[in-house]
């Protein structure tokens, strides 16, 4: 009786190998998008805070105005109605410098994402209601939209995660467009931002504590 070589057990119609190899590449798939997020976060951290200095003058006048002044900055940098992606990292180095100075780390990081979950309801209203915003690339929309409706909730809340502002703008718009529960749509806005907004503007006031002397 002829012996050759050994066959490949199969599951379906790929072999186990096949399967095996497969998984592996997974992992390792989702080790280095977790370090690109992770490397992402620790360099826009360190920008910011390295801006701070030219910042002084606004965060000195922020403090008059407390909380509500972070608020407001959340609030106004997250609306999509202009293209907000320097006005947010602005928001960010003000709320960290805040940190770092007179403010409370925990209500900064909780009322700048709750600031930051209302300033994407803005973009929520405005499409549902039909009114078109043209800086938003089409095929953003069209990716964002499919995501959406096949994972839900949970692909805002990792959005509102991801450090890249111009990416998660059109997040509310698409919501919106879709008539995604709003109060769905904010919580899980708020959850992201929770997140995001934890590592970005507390990692940043340990490093303004650290490293810039006017502190």
């Amino acid at each position: 009786m002829h012996r050759g070589a050994p066959r490949r057990m199969k599951i379906g119609l790929f072999s186990r190998e096949d399967i095996e190899m497969q998984r592996v590449r997974l992992l390792n798939s989702v080790w280095i998008r977790a370090g690109t997020l992770i490397f992402i976060f620790l360099a826009v951290a360190i920008l910011i805070s390295l801006g701070m200095a030219k910042l002084v003058p606004y965060i000195e006048g922020l403090e008059k105005y407390g909380y509500f002044g972070i608020f407001l900055i959340s609030f106004v940098a997250a609306s999509p109605v202009i293209p907000p992606a320097p006005l947010m990292a602005i928001a960010v180095a003000i709320a960290t410098a805040a940190v770092a100075t007179w403010a409370n780390p925990i209500l900064v990081v909780i009322i700048f994402a709750f600031g930051n979950a209302l300033g994407e309801g803005v973009g929520y209203g405005v499409s549902r209601f039909g009114v078109k915003i043209t800086h938003i690339s089409i095929p953003l929309v069209q990716k964002t939209e499919d995501w959406i409706k096949r994972y839900g909730g949970w692909v805002i809340a990792f959005l509102a995660c991801f450090p890249v502002i111009i990416f998660f703008d059109i997040v509310g718009i698409v919501a919106g467009t879709l008539r995604y529960p709003f109060p769905s749509f904010l919580f899980f806005c708020f959850l992201g931002g929770l997140i995001r907004f934890s590592l970005l503007i507390l990692l940043g006031a340990e490093i303004v504590k650290r490293f810039l002397p006017f502190v």
